[in-house]
């Protein structure tokens, strides 16, 4: 038999919330609490999301009342820390180098005309060595986004305790702005690269949004899953 409403009691006075507190925060009445503690009814699974997020707990305490442990939460966090420390480290490189080949290009100076010497030629092969290792690291920045973010949510789908969406669409607006301000600075120093400066952003946006949608749809499936079995 299940004990779904002893546990979801159990978490609401662990967190010392009243009732009324809860139902405020879930859209429900006082009285659909009171019906999901005593037993007399079961919440459904979207529900039981959402009370999963308030008590920032997974669907596998509320619905067996086990403890998870916190490895998996510390193992997530250092695999996050590395993948956003190599992918600002390329932004920033890529920046580093068209500031480099701007630099390197020697343009003939007003009222002359541009004459083909070997110091012209030397430049304009640097500029063009300084823009291929951009491009070079604006793929590396790129490719560990894309697939240090299916990683980890991977990692998260399958954790007895996953991280709570609201923390998940904190993480995407925190990195969103922050490649939308390298690329914004990136653009002030070197003006002519704004447009090559801003295509990570947009990928970056795209890409963790689709992850994140996906990331949600299957924990939707996973806790319908569970809350079949447990019923």
């Amino acid at each position: 038999m299940s004990n779904i409403h002893k546990n979801l009691k159990q978490l609401r006075l662990s967190k010392n919330l009243t009732q009324e507190n809860v139902a405020e925060k879930i859209g429900v009445t006082r009285q659909a609490i009171s019906s999901y503690e005593s037993g007399r009814t079961q919440p459904s699974v979207d529900l039981l999301m959402r009370f999963a997020e308030i008590y920032d707990t997974d669907l596998e305490e509320i619905l067996y009342g086990k403890r998870t442990e916190n490895h998996e939460f510390k193992r997530i966090k250092v695999i996050f820390a590395i993948v956003v420390f190599l992918w600002l480290l390329f932004r920033i490189m890529q920046v580093g180098m068209f500031m480099l080949a701007d630099e390197a290009f020697l343009p003939a100076g007003e009222g002359t005309i541009a004459v083909e010497t070997q110091e012209m030629k030397d430049a304009i092969d640097l500029r063009f060595k300084y823009l291929d290792r951009a491009y070079v690291f604006e793929s590396f920045s790129c490719a560990i986004l894309g697939v240090g973010s299916l990683i980890l949510l991977i990692l998260d789908l399958v954790m007895k305790k996953p991280v709570s969406m609201r923390k998940k669409w904190i993480v995407f607006g925190i990195m969103t702005v922050i490649s939308f301000g390298i690329g914004k600075a990136g653009g002030f120093l070197t003006p002519i690269n704004e447009a090559n400066l801003m295509w990570p952003f947009y990928y970056s946006f795209i890409n963790m949004m689709l992850l994140l949608l996906i990331n949600l749809a299957a924990h939707r499936i996973k806790g319908w899953i569970q809350w079949k079995r447990a019923v």
